[in-house]
């Protein structure tokens, strides 16, 4: 089975929306947020860097509001979040190297579309 270079980038695309939103669910439970903070957090620290790079890149509506699957994925990271708080709460270590290996998911995903938007090196990995 082959995967082209878009299912790949779609799929690494998904797995940083779930860990920014689990990072942003887990900083809310840490700040005692209720269930909508901890929602509107979730998905802001999911959704948010995707939405600034394509308003910066001049692409549109942004993809995560143009496709639902971004937001159902952050919706569900972050209630699943909830119930294993206690759980979490433990492990925020490995949370934060979670968080790292989002961020350079996105960064992977950013400097991807910039480079099909016809950018040079720098300003792609900029992005």
């Amino acid at each position: 089975m082959e995967f082209s270079q878009a299912t790949v980038l779609d799929v690494l695309d998904l797995c940083g929306v779930a860990v920014f939103a689990a990072s942003g669910a887990v900083l809310a439970i840490k700040r005692k947020f209720d269930i909508v903070g901890l929602l509107t957090l979730a998905f802001v620290a999911a959704l948010g860097g995707g939405v600034l790079r394509d308003l910066l890149l001049s692409r549109g509506v942004p993809v995560a509001f143009d496709n639902p699957k971004y937001a159902i994925v952050a919706f569900i990271t972050g209630v699943v979040i909830v119930p294993a708080q206690h759980l979490i709460e433990r492990l925020w270590r490995p949370v934060l190297v979670l968080d790292a290996a989002g961020l350079g998911l996105f960064c992977v995903t950013g400097a991807s579309i910039a480079a099909e938007r016809g950018l040079a090196a720098i300003p792609a990995v900029m992005v």
